[in-house]
């Protein structure tokens, strides 16, 4: 795998052992160019794998990246990946889902790519949206193969990209401004 801009661009990071999906650079290089410079992004990567995502987000400027995985046998390969972000990037190993639950602070970009086995992820993204994770204009991205995720609580669909047999979807946060307060 290989960063595909910003600072840390072409730098190679390891896979970790074991049935790990990383994201295609082609589809990673495609949704940071949409998304544009991240200079002062709060930036949250959940069901983080390899961390190369968030390496990626801290390459293209996030000052501040969380990533969080559930696979405590991946840690040894996550902190030598995430090193390379010379501190930009701290990792939690915990289920995304106990994350979602007692997260104290919002993000301004939610990047979620769960094994495609995964069957939970309409769930997740309205814990998501019932969660402190959201402000007024957090992106919730989510990689998956196709399925419905439906309406979730408090986010409007932006917009959906294909990638092969790949989904993107991009949730925006959308709620009174009740809720924030």
């Amino acid at each position: 795998m290989r960063i595909t801009g910003g600072v840390y661009r072409g730098r190679t990071l390891r896979m970790p052992p074991g049935d790990v999906r990383p994201t295609m650079d082609r589809m990673r290089e495609s949704f940071f160019a949409m998304l544009g410079p991240l200079d002062g992004i709060r930036f949250l990567d959940l069901f983080g794998g390899s961390g190369v995502v968030a390496v990626e987000a801290a390459s293209r400027g996030a000052p501040e990246v969380v990533t969080v995985e559930r696979d405590r046998r991946n840690a040894g390969v996550v902190r030598e990946n995430i090193r390379l972000a010379e501190g930009a990037v701290s990792v939690l190993f915990q289920p995304a889902e106990r994350y979602v639950m007692t997260a104290k602070e919002a993000f301004d970009i939610i990047y979620i790519d769960p094994p495609f086995e995964y069957r939970h992820s309409a769930d997740l993204l309205n814990r998501i949206g019932r969660s402190k994770l959201l402000h007024a204009s957090t992106l919730v991205l989510i990689h998956h193969p196709g399925v419905d995720l439906g309406e979730p609580a408090h986010m409007v669909l932006e917009q959906r990209k294909r990638y092969g047999k790949s989904h993107l979807d991009i949730f925006r946060a959308s709620f009174a401004q009740e809720r924030m307060k």
